[in-house]
């Protein structure tokens, strides 16, 4: 049978596994019930999660990368994993730029509502920001905080300061925004402060 043959092809061959699963993946996911979806993407997270999975981290490809880049390719409904593992996944599986797709994919699609507030991390933003950090992308990392909404507005200009290299410019800033925030009693949020 087709299955069969397929399946010897795909044993003998680790790319073409790979090839097969990250093509094959998104339209098998296209046909599920929702009831269906939810049972394998909860199976597809615990899996991730597994430690073993540590010892491939450096071989290419491997159950990770390609079972990450097949999710990443489902569009409609898109599987989603939590924030934390796809940063986890990123970094040791050399998942950059497909998790940062993800990543900017679930950020584009939170509702205002999920968006966190009263002092809190945006876990998605966080993690968005690491990953531009460990990639070395500052710019892209300077650019993503300037469009938060910063409860200062004095914050985004000592980081566009620092980004253009005036320091002793953008250190005053930051003293500025700090005497603000303790004069007016401001509620900042903690990714803010950590940037100050």
């Amino acid at each position: 049978s087709l299955v069969a043959s397929l399946r010897t092809l795909c044993h003998a061959n680790i790319d073409l596994a790979y090839e097969v699963w990250i093509d094959l993946f998104p339209l098998l996911w296209q046909v599920l019930t929702d009831q269906e979806r939810v049972s394998v993407g909860q199976c597809l997270q615990t899996l991730l999660q597994q430690d073993y999975h540590h010892d491939q981290a450096m071989l290419r490809p491997n159950n990770v990368h390609a079972i990450v880049t097949g999710i990443s390719r489902c569009s409609q409904p898109m599987l989603a994993l939590p924030t934390a593992l796809l940063l986890y996944l990123s970094k040791t599986h050399n998942l950059w730029y497909t998790g940062i797709s993800m990543l900017r994919h679930q950020q584009t699609r939170a509702v205002k509502q999920e968006k966190v507030i009263d002092g809190k991390y945006d876990p998605i933003e966080e993690a968005l920001g690491d990953l531009y950090l460990q990639l070395g992308e500052e710019d892209t990392w300077y650019g993503q905080w300037r469009l938060r909404n910063n409860k200062l507005p004095v914050t985004g200009k000592a980081l566009l300061l620092e980004q253009q290299g005036n320091w002793e410019t953008a250190q005053s800033h930051f003293e500025d925004a700090m005497s603000q925030s303790q004069a007016q009693g401001f509620q900042l949020r903690d990714a803010e402060f950590e940037v100050w």
